[in-house]
């Protein structure tokens, strides 16, 4: 089974390996992980560096995350990618062919516990693969 795992952070990345070594690991063949920088075309007017800055963290979280799941013996791989983020997930997901998807739900609203957060929910209704979904 191929699993696309887009990260935002490592808190995530624990999450995930948390709950796939538990649940899923032993029927994976690949995790395909993806960091994708929202356009911030409007903040290089100001911050000029603000792009390589955080391509650097991004594949820095790439780096770290494939690490964490390194002992497993699953194959791993990683890309740092830029546009928006749910539009991008799903286009990475349908170019690598993955099985499922598995992102993490982070809201933000006052109803968090009913909702899930923006890229999550864009996911969920812009893919044709399976989208798993952890809190």
């Amino acid at each position: 089974m191929k699993l696309l795992i887009p990260i935002d952070s490592m808190d995530f990345s624990q999450q995930a390996y948390d709950f796939l070594s538990k649940q899923l690991i032993h029927t994976c063949t690949h995790l395909y992980f993806v960091h994708v920088i929202p356009n911030a075309n409007n903040l290089e007017s100001i911050y000029p560096d603000v792009k390589e800055k955080l391509l650097e963290q991004g594949k820095l979280l790439i780096e770290q995350s494939i690490n964490l799941f390194q002992e497993t013996g699953v194959l791993t791989e990683g890309k740092v990618l830029t546009g928006k983020p749910s539009i991008e997930i799903v286009n990475i997901a349908n170019e690598e062919d993955v099985d499922v998807i598995v992102i993490g739900n982070r809201s933000n609203t006052t109803e968090g516990d009913y909702t899930f957060g923006s890229v999550s929910y864009g996911v969920v209704h812009l893919s044709t693969h399976p989208v798993l979904v952890i809190k």
